[in-house]
């Protein structure tokens, strides 16, 4: 990740200078290298970025355009993984308002898209609300036919389990437990992160 972010950085560059700072061609690739310091660990850093990519699509095309949908949904994936789902919520609900118009039922983004705001309002200890989105979304995204690569079926695994770990330690003996022992299960045979680079 260290030379990808390198490499994406000096394109970054290159594109600011060339293209300018609101050329969409640059906001992909500030996107991306987001993406990138996230997967490094660099929280503030990616958190910083994204917000800068939605300020700018904000700014030229408006906050419900297409391309801002997946920066709306990373964000908000950023906040989830780092527990500040209160945050998290209203961007999730924006890639929701912008994917659910353009993307046709059943479209993996929009699986992901439940899994995420199941997530969300499990951390929010909503478990109720979270259930039927992170059921449904889980049993698409861990069939190989909707082709979710190896780090997303692993996230969708790791999201199940704490679920229902949080459940369960909420509300024991109501069958969480079992549920959430099946998940642990699944993840001890997911394939290593390093794997993911090869998915």
């Amino acid at each position: 990740f260290a030379e990808a972010g390198a490499l994406l950085q000096r394109t970054l560059e290159v594109e600011q200078r060339k293209l300018g700072e609101e050329h969409p061609r640059t906001l992909s690739t500030t996107h991306s290298v987001a993406a990138c310091l996230a997967n490094q660990g660099r929280v503030s850093d990616a958190e910083a970025l994204y917000r800068q990519c939605l300020e700018v699509w904000g700014r030229i095309k408006g906050d419900r355009h297409p391309a801002a949908a997946a920066t709306f949904f990373d964000l908000a994936g950023l906040l989830e993984a780092t527990q500040r789902f209160d945050e998290a919520e209203p961007y999730c609900r924006q890639a929701e308002a912008i994917w659910s118009a353009i993307l046709p039922t059943g479209h993996p983004k929009r699986w992901k898209l439940s899994s995420l705001r199941g997530g969300i309002l499990s951390g929010q200890r909503r478990y109720a609300e979270a259930e039927p989105l992170l059921a449904a979304s889980s049993d698409a995204l861990l069939d190989a036919a909707h082709g979710s690569s190896r780090g997303e079926r692993r996230s969708v695994i790791e999201r199940m389990l704490r679920h229902y770990e949080s459940w369960d330690a909420a509300e024991p003996n109501n069958g969480h437990a079992e549920k959430a022992e099946h998940y642990r299960k699944l993840l001890a045979e997911a394939p290593p992160y390093l794997d993911y680079l090869i998915a």
